[in-house]
């Protein structure tokens, strides 16, 4: 049987609206070592620790990536380390001030929006390091070495009044 022509467009509107409404998830492409990187940002909703993305336990060692922000961490698992892998980690809108141990793999660390004061000394132990950003922290002060990895460092929206002279040394910035 045929649908009506104003009928169907009218069905077609409606699960377009539906998707339109129901996607969580944008696509943003950052380029990352000629790499194209993708990275799904996720709404702003209201995430509880208790979700199981946020279980490490959930995740096989041989994750490469793993999206943890809002998952109102006060401190980070040690487990962490256990991701030997790990490449790419989002730590965002926590209430972190200090990091345990931190896979030397990792070539992406978002720490957006914690509590960070100075940048923690696990820090300089991630040799593989390219992107870090401590966007919106109330970082004060760069008290220890930094990767000299790194190709992008994001210090934006903190309370800084200088910035170290080793950050001339970062030759790949």
């Amino acid at each position: 049987r045929r649908q009506h022509p104003a009928r169907m467009l009218g069905r077609l509107r409606r699960e377009e609206q539906r998707r339109q409404r129901g996607m969580k998830a944008r696509m943003a492409l950052a380029l990352l070592s000629g790499v194209i990187v993708v990275f799904m940002l996720y709404g702003t909703t209201a995430r509880h620790s208790d979700e199981p993305r946020c279980q490490l336990e959930g995740y096989g060692a041989e994750v490469e990536a793993l999206d943890l922000k809002d998952c109102k961490f006060v401190s980070l698992p040690a487990s962490i380390a256990r991701f030997r892998q790990l490449r790419r980690l989002d730590l965002g809108r926590n209430s972190l001030s200090t990091l345990p141990p931190l896979p030397s793999s990792l070539e992406v660390l978002f720490l957006l929006g914690n509590a960070f004061v100075t940048v923690p000394p696990q820090i300089s132990d991630l040799p593989q390091l390219r992107m870090l950003s401590f966007k919106s922290c109330r970082l004060r002060s760069i008290d220890v070495p930094l990767p000299t990895s790194l190709k992008w460092l994001i210090l934006t929206d903190n309370e800084l009044m200088s910035l170290p002279a080793q950050l001339g040394e970062l030759r790949l910035m």
